[in-house]
């Protein structure tokens, strides 16, 4: 007896099909890994984290969107605090780690790790104009009032 050549060739898609869908039946069924969740405290401290009716904004923001989409080993979420409550904030937990800071703004004694700064920035005096007013006007600012 000879081999259906086009009976067998319909008998191999169907148990390839069949093998795909158990296949596919079978991934699906399992759990797909999980991604670590990352919470990155923020607070108001404009350009790098600004409060908007949404949420939060700023560069902070920018920073979570670019890492989440150049990875999928972690997921960054934002966590807003305050200027005031991060500490403590921190320290219960609310979140693991925060960007744009400064070990000298009190962050001694507490237990975290720093990474190398990747970006400075300084702070940008302005004085109003006048009569016998330049540059000078910032040589020593002891004294001087800041709204």
């Amino acid at each position: 007896m000879m081999d259906n050549p086009t009976g067998n060739t319909a008998m191999r898609r169907i148990a390839l099909t069949l093998l795909g869908l158990a296949a596919a039946a079978l991934l699906a069924a399992q759990p797909a890994a999980a991604q670590q969740v990352i919470k990155l405290g923020a607070y108001h401290f404009p350009p790098y984290a600004v409060n908007t009716a949404d949420g939060m904004g700023g560069l902070v923001t920018e920073l979570v969107v670019a890492m989440n989409a150049a990875q999928d080993d972690y997921v960054f979420e934002i966590v807003p605090t305050s200027a005031r409550n991060r500490y403590a904030d921190f320290e219960a937990g609310k979140f693991d780690a925060i960007a744009f800071e400064n070990l000298a703004w009190g962050w001694e004694g507490q237990p975290v790790t720093a990474s190398d700064a990747y970006m400075s920035g300084a702070e940008v005096y302005v004085a109003s104009s006048g009569e016998g007013r330049d540059q000078t006007v910032f040589d020593d600012i002891a004294g001087q009032r800041i709204a």
